[in-house]
């Protein structure tokens, strides 16, 4: 005898009496996994998706499983779901959680933008700058002043200076020439950068009025390139140094043979090693007497003897015979005319021919030496004559000026006879100093101020991930 099914409501009727145990939750969770879940069911039948034709009670419990595994996924509130789940099971349920990124990603993120806003922070602050450049004024005034001060940087100016056009340096980048300029005023300390198109027409003309963005120069990408350029160079300027300072100076020498003086651009600092020229006024003057008027050289020497004052002959030239006279100023004019005075008519008038007439003129005496060789003897300055070719005085004797001898190779001059101490100062790049980039304005720097706005969003965005994986990580250890 064949055995036959149940109907189906029969087997619904067992189905629910096998409701509260016949479902393993474990069955219900493998549903779940494998992702046999319907969400088209409808609400009002507690066995939707049953297959009423199952031909065994486990496929009926399988079926079932899926049935609820389907009302479960259509709750709108997770905790409903994980409720269910657990009147379900004997066991606790536990809350799956998705998969949280690393904190150390953030931290990367983090430093990584925090190295960006810092680099790009001078750009972003200069965007923010008024269109409007600030009036420096000219560079003398705002050397004088002091006004050259850390706070302008990365603003937007305007100054007047007057440009070092001879040591102009020239940079290349990919589209332009940048002419970097000393700007005189500032010694070292201040420059100005002038971009043209490679197509332009290179030329040594450039304007002294500079309207740009200026920063400090060891903060611009050229600054070691620039020095090395006035290293290479060996750029000087000359300057004039104050005579009683270089006293005060020598006497106060520093451990290094350097000294301090004062010079018409303010204080200088003079190394051992640095060249100064002594422009010496010692109470002389030249004397020129052309040789078409003066043929042989003994007329020369009569028409000397008849100022009554000692003198020295010097070698001729080819034009002038040459002759030192001791004489102040203001008694030029009066040789002059006595030296004259036997001459035609014609010949004493002033001529452009040096052949015609004679010539009085100051005489200036110019002797090189270096620091670290020079010391102070009371009222003089002593130094080694060494390479000197300027005669080093006189001495009067038996009524004739004779050159000064040196017996110990050491020549001194008087200090009161100083006329003017000048020295080659050499150039050298401040990084303090300043840098005007001509024609950078604010709003040249928009994108980049874009940009940091955008990288400071990201920074925050990951600080505040951060802050929520401190929270909670807080709230576990409760």
């Amino acid at each position: 005898m064949s055995e036959s099914k149940p109907p189906a409501d029969d087997a619904d009727d067992a189905g629910a009496a096998d409701d509260g145990g016949g479902v393993e939750v474990d069955d219900l969770e493998a549903a779940l996994a494998d992702g046999d879940l319907s969400a088209d069911s409808d609400d009002d039948d507690d066995d939707r998706g049953v297959d009423h034709d199952a031909e065994t009670a486990d496929e009926l419990d399988v079926a079932r499983a899926r049935a609820r595994a389907d009302e479960l996924a259509d709750a709108d509130d997770l905790d409903e779901v994980l409720g269910r789940l657990q009147a379900a099971s004997d066991e606790p349920v536990e809350v799956p959680r998705r998969r949280t990124r690393s904190p150390l990603v953030s931290l990367f993120v983090l430093a990584f933008a925090g190295y960006l806003l810092a680099a790009m922070w001078g750009d972003f602050r200069y965007w923010t700058r008024a269109d409007e450049p600030e009036d420096l004024g000219s560079a003398s005034e705002l050397i004088a002043s002091g006004g050259l001060t850390p706070d302008l940087h990365d603003h937007y100016v305007v100054l007047e200076g007057t440009p070092d056009v001879k040591n102009a340096a020239v940079g290349a980048t990919k589209t332009q020439l940048v002419g970097y300029l000393r700007v005189t005023e500032g010694g070292g300390r201040l420059f100005a950068s002038v971009p043209r198109d490679k197509s332009e027409k290179t030329v040594n003309n450039f304007e002294g009025r500079y309207v740009g963005r200026i920063r400090q120069l060891s903060a611009d990408r050229a600054f070691d390139w620039l020095r090395q350029f006035y290293e290479t160079e060996n750029v000087t300027v000359p300057i004039d140094v104050d005579t009683p300072s270089l006293k005060i100076g020598m006497s106060q020498r520093k451990a290094d043979g350097s000294i301090t003086v004062e010079a018409a651009r303010g204080p200088a600092t003079l190394s051992a090693e640095q060249e100064v020229r002594l422009v010496v006024d010692d109470g002389y003057a030249r004397a020129q007497l052309g040789r078409k008027s003066f043929p042989k050289a003994a007329d020369a020497r009569a028409a000397m003897d008849r100022l009554g004052r000692p003198y020295a002959e010097l070698p001729p030239t080819q034009t002038f015979h040459r002759f030192v006279v001791k004489a102040s100023g203001e008694e030029l004019g009066q040789l002059q005319r006595t030296l004259v005075a036997e001459l035609p008519e014609d010949e004493r008038k002033s001529s452009a021919d040096p052949k015609v007439g004679a010539l009085v003129l100051p005489k200036a005496s110019t002797y090189a030496t270096v620091i670290g060789d020079a010391v102070i003897e009371g009222d003089t300055i002593a130094f080694p004559y060494g390479s000197n070719t300027t005669p080093p005085g006189y001495d009067v004797v038996d009524g004739k000026l004779v050159e000064r001898s040196l017996a110990d190779g050491m020549l001194r001059v008087p200090l009161a006879e100083i006329k003017a101490v000048r020295v080659e100062q050499r150039i050298t790049v401040d990084p303090d100093g300043f840098l005007i980039s001509v024609g950078e304005t604010p709003a040249s720097e928009r994108l980049t101020g874009i940009l940091w706005l955008v990288v400071l969003g990201i920074a925050l965005a990951n600080l505040g991930s951060l802050w929520v994986w401190w929270r909670r990580r807080a709230e576990a250890g409760r």
